[in-house]
């Protein structure tokens, strides 16, 4: 027999602090429900903390980060890398680019860094 496909609390989560959301890798059920094609990439947002940096940039539980700052998201790892890359540049916004239902959004996130 196959082996099912993995079910959403089996896959790779990522918690990022600065900006205090919570992502994990998709799950076949996630483009199933979607009905995005079974090559779609990005991390899938789990949680938003309430006031965040990342809920004040219309960050929303269930967008689908599939880039951060032009540069492709293909899961939590490589979103991991990319908000690493940005906690040490600290720039004055983060481009966001999710998949929200139909629609494509871009966000601009402006953290106000801890020294």
């Amino acid at each position: 027999l196959a082996r099912s496909p993995r079910l959403a609390r089996e896959m790779k989560k990522y918690r990022n602090d600065d900006f205090e959301f919570t992502a994990r890798d998709l799950s076949f059920f996630d483009a199933a429900d979607e009905q995005w094609p079974e090559d779609q990439r990005g991390a899938l947002i789990e949680d938003v903390k309430p006031g965040s940096w990342a809920e004040l940039g219309s960050l929303n539980v269930g967008d689908l980060v599939v880039a951060v700052d032009g540069q492709s998201v293909d899961g939590v790892e490589s979103l991991r890398k990319l908000m690493e890359q940005i906690a040490a540049r600290r720039p004055v916004v983060v481009t966001v680019k999710v998949l929200r239902g139909v629609r494509t959004a871009f966000l601009e996130l402006e953290p106000a860094w801890k020294n």
